[in-house]
């Protein structure tokens, strides 16, 4: 039978710093050298992260963009993967890139020879009917368009023909009236000479019975009247009407500058009378300033009336400033009054001579 064997005890007495009876390790934990106990982590010092529900609910309204998110490089997504995810085709989680290519070009053959076997077999779904029926009715719209087009253009030069026939039928008709104004003013510039040749005519024949009727001097002359005046043609008729465009701009802009004009005056020039003028202004100005101060004005009478009279405020200002003046000289007479008064006090007794 073994021996009962007592199980070892450690015999060393340990200070706890919990112990309350451990006045040294109280002590210690109120000593100033001891302040790194208890202190708070040094990245939570500056500013405390938020948590992660806090963020959810912030980032419903405005999401925060922190430092670590800003620091993360933007991965540039690939442009084969971007259109292919568009077509509907994605790329497996461990697959390459290249493979992932290699799988969509064998899907995409593996389609076309199916299609290729369908069609062959006349399994393709859609009749030949009705494949022609749908490009007829595309090269049917691409006729209407065209045709729209050509009408289109057609009904432009037609209309473009038609107003130059309008104007050149316009222009015509202003070419006749005003080759009958000017034949009008020709027969009333005529008449009156007609008449005196007539007149003459007749005393001749009175005097000179005998020598039978005389010839007219102007028999020549109403032929040359009746005689029209070579027509010009539409080349013509355009160039009189450009030079007759120009001459009437070219004097509304002569007209213009000179109601426009402005005189130039240098610092302390002066004039003593009114500007002479030369040439063509000159016989236009002349009768106009011939009338200058002629022309009765109601501020002439106005003045007439009121001439003889003197102005009241006149008349105060004289009476007061007489006043003032009468006031000023009286104060100046008391002053010398009262300093001869005073000089004849102050001055000492001169001794008598005896």
């Amino acid at each position: 039978m073994a021996l009962h064997r007592r199980i070892p005890k450690k015999n060393r007495k340990k200070l706890k710093s919990v112990d309350p009876f451990n006045n040294k390790a109280n002590a210690a934990r109120f000593q100033e050298g001891n302040k790194k106990s208890n202190q708070a982590p040094a990245s939570l010092k500056d500013e405390q992260p938020l948590t992660k529900a806090m963020k959810s609910m912030i980032s419903l309204n405005n999401p925060i963009v922190t430092k670590e998110d800003l620091k993360k490089k933007k991965k540039q997504k690939n442009a084969v993967l971007k259109q292919a995810e568009e077509l509907g085709m994605r790329k497996g989680k461990f697959e390459t890139v290249n493979r992932f290519v290699k799988r969509i070009e064998g899907t995409l053959h593996s389609r076309i020879n199916e299609g290729i076997a369908i069609a062959k077999h006349g399994l393709a779904g859609r009749k030949q009917e009705e494949i022609d029926a749908d490009y007829k009715k595309i090269d049917d719209a691409e006729k209407r368009k065209k045709d729209q087009e050509r009408r289109e253009i057609e009904n432009k030069i037609k209309e473009a023909k038609k107003k130059r026939e309008e104007e050149a039928k316009r222009r015509d008709e202003m070419d006749k009236a005003r080759e009958q104004r000017k034949a009008e003013k020709r027969k009333l510039k005529e008449t009156p000479e007609e008449s005196e040749d007539v007149e003459e005519e007749e005393e001749d024949d009175s005097d000179d019975d005998e020598d039978g009727p005389k010839p007219k001097k102007n028999a020549e002359k109403p032929e040359e009247t009746q005689k029209k005046a070579p027509k010009l043609s539409k080349k013509e008729r355009r160039k009189e009407t450009l030079k007759a465009r120009r001459t009437d701009e070219q004097q509304r802009k002569d007209g213009e500058m000179l109601i426009n004009s402005r005189e130039l005056i240098e610092f302390g020039e002066r004039y003593d009378a009114p500007p002479t003028f030369n040439g063509a202004l000159k016989k236009k100005f002349e009768p106009l300033m011939a009338k200058a101060g002629q022309k009765t004005l109601l501020l002439h009478s106005m003045l007439q009336k009121s001439g003889a009279k003197k102005t009241e405020y006149l008349e105060d200002s004289t009476k007061i400033q007489a006043e003032r003046q009468r006031v000023i000289d009286a104060y100046r007479d008391i002053k010398k009054q009262r300093n001869i008064a005073a000089g004849q006090w102050n001055r000492p007794a001169v001794p008598k001579s005896e």
